[in-house]
């Protein structure tokens, strides 16, 4: 990830800039990311869902403009690729798609997935309202920051925004950056 927002400044000119981006986890030509996730081999539903969580987040807080693939704040999961990816929100006929399951629920794509409860769903309506609270998420500059055990394991990034200086993200009431 760190060598890929590296290659930020080929999107920077006065025209536009790498915040502009389309960033997404997965959609209808890839495949859905919650496949991504169970074909790493981890089938129990809390560490998906905490990947998926994690994703999200990275999704919302880093440049560019998140883009949510129907279904994915539903936990659907598809087989992967183009076709296998399409499942109905509906409650669906499609027994290959009915056959999948969904990640952080116990609902089936056969059954109404427009679920406001599920864990998906209230996390990105929470991140979808940060992102849109904080104009910095949308428009600042993404700095990488070294880790302290130059490990590359862990990504560690700050967004600024230049016109408003080191505070701009940060509540009022946590202490303040450099």
């Amino acid at each position: 990830m760190a060598a890929l927002f590296e290659q930020d400044d080929r999107y920077n000119h006065a025209g536009g800039s790498a915040n502009q981006l389309l960033n997404f986890l997965g959609n209808h030509d890839i495949g859905r990311f919650g496949h991504f996730l169970q074909a790493g081999g981890e089938q129990d539903d809390d560490p998906l869902l905490a990947r998926y969580r994690l994703a999200n987040a990275l999704l919302f807080f880093s440049r560019g403009v998140p883009v949510i693939y129907y279904g994915d704040e539903q936990g659907f999961t598809g087989e992967g690729g183009d076709k296998d990816a399409r499942q109905n929100m509906f409650p669906s006929r499609v027994a290959s798609y009915n056959a999948g399951r969904l990640i952080g629920t116990s609902a089936t794509t056969a059954d109404d997935n427009f679920d406001p409860t599920h864990p998906l769903y209230r996390d990105i309506a929470g991140l979808s309202a940060l992102y849109r609270e904080h104009p910095v998420l949308r428009s600042g500059i993404q700095m990488a920051r070294p880790n302290s055990d130059d490990s590359d394991r862990v990504l560690t990034f700050s967004r600024v925004d230049l016109a408003g200086g080191w505070n701009t993200c940060w509540p009022s009431t946590w202490p303040t950056r450099p």
